[in-house]
């Protein structure tokens, strides 16, 4: 197999197949090796066509390590870019992934973001002991762990919703939305998208002309960053979530998070805006009794409907003996702003500021954001207070 390195041809041995290179790591996840299955992604995306310079940028690595990492594999597969720690090229990791997450949690409880920021707070020394440090960790040692934690990042949260729906916190109401994330000026990897509900970030001058003001407002319709999809239910619960490059999301990404949600639990409804008007969707969750409530949207078709939700024509073609009263659904649909308070509670814990660059570790700072919402709900449930505060005491 052969992809780009640079300007020049780099061959890449097939030592497994992509079947079997899939299970290794799925194996180093489950043994805690994140930089056996960092190094393994970076293979799997020279497997399917990257060139060197972007199978690194994926991974978050530099051009150097990557071409070191190539060869390694060339000459001896999964061995070769298992870390050595008792010297060459492996580095000794200076704190364990557990203390590492506590303390950039913490932090993020605190409103401090990015890892410059977050390694200042980590040498205030009542902090790092709380936290459970035997020192201060190191700047080299927090970049590494965003870079590390974006290739776990779902199977934590994962881990932490699984907590969650074992202490009987959900509902049997699902809701779906997807939010804006904006990124740096300088993030190469972000994108400008289109999203009328972003807004500004900047406070409005009342005083401008109106053809002012509506140039601003088109501006103001477009931001710099990616997206993030989430399925929440409960008291403000993130229960899936998928980090996109942009709001907007494809249906193939809807239905994946919809069904990681369902992996969770079987709820009554899944409530969606007018975005969620997608065919397959609906049918997927009906097949599952689960009724699916989104606006219809008339624009899809030439030929409109007299309905108001798209579960009005679906039901029909899987039962004749259900009927759904419209009322029922209005009311339904009406709860669906939960949400929104839930990406809100989010965005309290770092979700829409991320002080970070690149893909990889903006991914990072999103999925860190959801765990502390779900960890904040958990430490509230076990102090016997709501969880649905968005704020407790972390590290104690």
């Amino acid at each position: 197999m052969e992809c780009m390195m640079g300007t020049r041809r780099f061959d890449v041995t097939e030592h497994l197949s992509e079947e079997a290179l899939d299970r290794a790591i799925n194996e180093a996840q489950m043994a805690d090796e994140a930089r056996l299955v960092r190094r393994l992604c970076f293979v799997k995306n020279l497997y399917a066509g990257d060139v060197l310079e972007e199978a690194a940028r994926r991974v978050g690595v530099s051009q150097a390590n990557s071409s070191r990492w190539a060869h390694a594999w060339n000459d001896a597969g999964v061995d070769g870019l298992r870390p050595s720690f008792g010297g060459g090229w492996g580095r000794t990791r200076e704190h364990e992934a557990p203390e590492l997450f506590k303390g950039v949690l913490y932090c993020f409880s605190r409103d401090i973001y990015g890892v410059k920021a977050v390694t200042r707070e980590l040498h205030d020394e009542l902090i790092w002991r709380q936290c459970g440090f035997d020192s201060a960790p190191s700047y080299q040692s927090i970049h590494r762990f965003f870079t590390d934690f974006a290739l776990v990042a779902e199977d934590a949260f994962t881990k932490l919703v699984e907590q969650v729906a074992d202490r009987d916190l959900l509902d049997n109401t699902f809701r779906i939305d997807s939010t804006y994330v904006r990124a740096h000026p300088d993030d190469a990897d972000a994108t400008w998208n289109y999203d009328p509900t972003a807004g500004s970030d900047d406070t409005e001058n009342e005083d401008d002309e109106a053809e002012d003001e509506e140039n601003d407002e088109n501006e103001d319709s477009y931001y710099y960053g990616y997206g993030c999809l989430i399925v929440s239910t409960g008291p403000k619960l993130p229960i899936a979530a998928a980090f996109t490059q942009r709001k907007q999301v494809d249906e193939e990404t809807a239905k994946r998070v919809t069904r990681d949600a369902l992996a969770v639990e079987k709820p009554v409804w899944m409530l969606g805006d007018g975005g969620f008007d997608i065919l397959e969707w609906h049918d997927d969750l009906v097949d599952e009794a689960v009724v699916p409530v989104a606006p219809y949207n008339p624009r899809n078709t030439d030929d409109p409907l007299d309905i108001e939700y798209r579960i009005e024509d679906r039901i029909k073609n899987h039962t004749e003996d259900v009927h759904l009263k419209q009322s029922v659904l209005e009311e339904t649909y009406n709860r669906r702003t939960q949400v929104e308070r839930t990406i809100g509670a989010s965005k309290d814990c770092g979700l829409g500021t991320p002080r970070v660059r690149g893909r990889v570790h903006v991914k990072a700072h999103v999925f860190l954001s959801l765990c502390l919402r779900l960890a904040v709900a958990i430490a509230n449930y076990e102090r016997g207070a709501n969880p649905g505060k968005n704020s407790v005491e972390v590290c104690q």
